[in-house]
């Protein structure tokens, strides 16, 4: 699809009236932005990018989306082939004096404006072996496909048995023919068929190039072939099971796609210097570390206050966040789950994100999604040290509807539309933390809360997803009565999300461990309470005394907090996550720089990296039994 309005049109009717599974769209084309419409109209069926370098129409000729100099030829167009013709001088990529960068930057805006448009993308294909002809980009695309988590690569299948027609036969002998090479299919193989369709359009009459001059007849040849009653029925009849590439990736383990864990880390983005920050909060201008740095001890052997590995280094800072991100993906977290506050009309410590991950050149590697920590703050609460016994209120988290809409614009804008935010079905996540608040902005009403989620879903479909994925992120967990739990579950779903998380993971004790048994209790619960998918939290610790000069040794997690003890509960969460093979296997950790709460993954100078080893030797199954 997008190569031309007629492939379009059949190309869906192939799969909506047909037997195709799956679709591959060629996003340089001039019909590219009809084909994202259509297919965005349509979310079941699978779709992949077709990477193109060529251009092999007489007529009609594509351009790359990025500027180049050595992939095209003396008018700005690809070349129409890879290899050279021995009769058509000057016309290939190999005669050129091409450059790997160039076809990097090709592939990258293919794939990144393939997923901007048409957020159900599965995998990645290739128009005329563009990839295969050379190992360093075969190497690339290899590179690339693992980077943006689609699939790349041919399925284990056996060849179709070869069709007794010719594409300027009738298309009732290429139909017969097609039938014909169905019916010696073996059970028990998988089976690759690869066509265009199109139909007989005055657009399509002007296709063709030398040595292929019926493309318009040939290809509508193909739609009728492909949504032929006759060859429906006999699928049916043979038991044959059409499958597309999307069913291919759920079948086999290909390194290329991101189909297994992710281990999401909550970001507290409070690290920097924000100027709503600096006049109500931090004056010294480094954010909250102004607050951990004055951490005490309260009791012997209390580690206080914390000592980062690396220092106190702004989490703002694009260099900092690109060391994060290797120490993260190296160890086998993948996900992070930024904290993202509006107070007052504007957001609050969003630097973090936009300046910081964002624009780390390796954020590629990591994927992100969005946690709206809408709570209220108190003036003492994150600063005791300027506020002193002033425990009003500085913040309402509270929203109108007029500012619920312009976070919904800004975070579709800003952040949705990013390849490497996170989404599940296609749809991108956004958790939310407080339940009652989120309600209070809406008069306390489940209906007009659910309003609320609905027009954030609308926005979101006509910026082209199918789509929100909504996640309440509860705060900590407890146990509830049979009557509260019951109540509270049929709450969740009359107001709309989509799944359940924690922050902490609940149960809080002094002892790492009894925290941990208290949480796995909390857990089952939940999971026979709710029907939508609850995602496990493990808790690294908890100790917040830096912000409560009140706090002693029995607000703390103090025995047992290691990393031999998280990872043994880490383990269980991803037993947890095993166990539940219908729901995505997503894990969350309080979290990964949590240093003014005592929950933090990033290494300092009391346990190294003890507990980013902790999370890799879980992931690479150490702890499984």
């Amino acid at each position: 699809m997008g190569s031309f309005a007629s492939a379009n049109q059949a190309c869906l009717n192939a799969a909506t009236k047909g037997i195709v599974r799956s679709i591959e769209v060629m996003t340089p084309c001039a019909w590219f932005p009809e084909a994202a419409k259509l297919l965005n109209e349509n979310p079941t069926i699978d779709v992949g990018v077709h990477l193109i370098l060529t251009s092999e129409w007489s007529n009609c000729k594509w351009r790359p989306l990025t500027c180049t100099k050595s992939l095209v030829d003396t008018n700005g167009y690809f070349y129409p082939f890879i290899w050279p013709v021995k009769d058509m001088p000057s016309n290939s990529i190999q005669e050129a004096k091409w450059d790997i960068k160039d076809i990097e930057a090709k592939f990258r805006a293919q794939i990144e404006i393939a997923k901007k448009c048409i957020p159900h993308i599965t995998h990645i294909s290739t128009h005329m072996g563009c990839a295969e002809w050379n190992k360093d980009i075969t190497a690339l695309l290899q590179r690339l496909a693992k980077e943006y988590h689609l699939y790349w690569g041919e399925p284990q299948t056996k060849p179709f048995p070869k069709m007794n027609a010719g594409n300027s036969d009738p298309v009732e002998k290429r139909i017969a023919a097609f039938i014909e090479a169905l019916d010696k299919l073996e059970p028990g193989n998988t089976y690759l068929f690869v066509e265009h369709p199109a139909y007989d359009t005055p657009e399509m009459q002007t296709v063709g190039h030398k040595g292929y001059e019926n493309v318009a007849k040939d290809r509508a040849g193909v739609t009728q072939m492909f949504t032929d009653k006759r060859v429906i029925n006999f699928i049916k009849k043979k038991g044959i099971r059409l499958i597309g590439y999307n069913d291919v990736i759920k079948q086999y383990d290909n390194s290329s796609v991101k189909n297994d864990y992710y281990v999401a880390a909550y970001v507290w983005p409070s690290c920097h210097d924000d100027p709503k920050g600096r006049e109500n909060l931090w004056p010294e201008g480094i954010g909250e570390w102004e607050v951990i740095k004055k951490g005490n001890p309260r009791f012997e052997g209390h580690y206080q206050p914390k000592q980062p590995l690396w220092g106190y280094e702004p989490d703002n800072n694009p260099k900092v966040v690109e060391k994060w991100i290797d120490a993260a993906t190296e160890h086998g977290v993948n996900v992070f789950i930024y904290d993202w506050y509006w107070y007052d009309g504007s957001p609050f410590l969003e630097s973090a994100l936009n300046d910081g991950f964002l624009k780390a050149k390796n954020n590629e590697k990591m994927q992100f999604y969005i946690m709206w920590a809408n709570h209220d703050v108190k003036k003492n609460y994150w600063n005791y040290h300027l506020h002193g016994d002033d425990n009003s209120l500085l913040w309402d988290a509270a929203v109108d509807w007029k500012n619920f809409q312009i976070i919904v614009e800004r975070v579709i804008k800003q952040y949705f539309h990013k390849p490497n935010y996170f989404k599940i079905n296609g749809e991108p996540v956004f958790a939310i933390f407080d339940i009652w608040k989120l309600m209070q902005s809406f008069g306390n009403s489940v209906e007009e809360t659910r309003k609320a989620l609905d027009y954030f879903r609308a926005e979101a479909k006509k910026a082209g997803f199918p789509g929100v994925h909504f996640q309440w992120t509860c705060g900590g967990g407890w146990l509830m009565s049979d009557e509260d739990a019951k109540a509270f579950a049929e709450r969740i779903a009359a107001i709309g999300f989509n799944s359940i998380t924690m922050y902490n993971m609940g149960g809080m004790s002094e002892d790492y461990i009894v925290y941990g048994t208290n949480s796995i209790k909390i857990r089952e619960q939940w999971d026979k309470i709710f029907n939508i998918p609850f995602f496990p939290c493990t808790s690294v610790g908890w100790d917040d005394t830096p912000r409560f000069p009140h706090y002693g040794k029995e607000n703390t997690v103090h025995y047992n907090r290691t990393p031999q003890c998280f990872a043994t509960l880490l383990s269980k969460a991803k037993q947890y996550v095993d166990n539940h093979p219908d729901q995505p296997k997503l894990m969350v950790i309080n979290a990964w720089n949590e240093w003014v709460e005592d929950s933090y993954l990033l290494p300092d100078m009391k346990y190294g990296y003890g507990y980013l080893e902790a999370v890799r030797d879980v992931m690479k199954g150490k702890y499984d039994y």
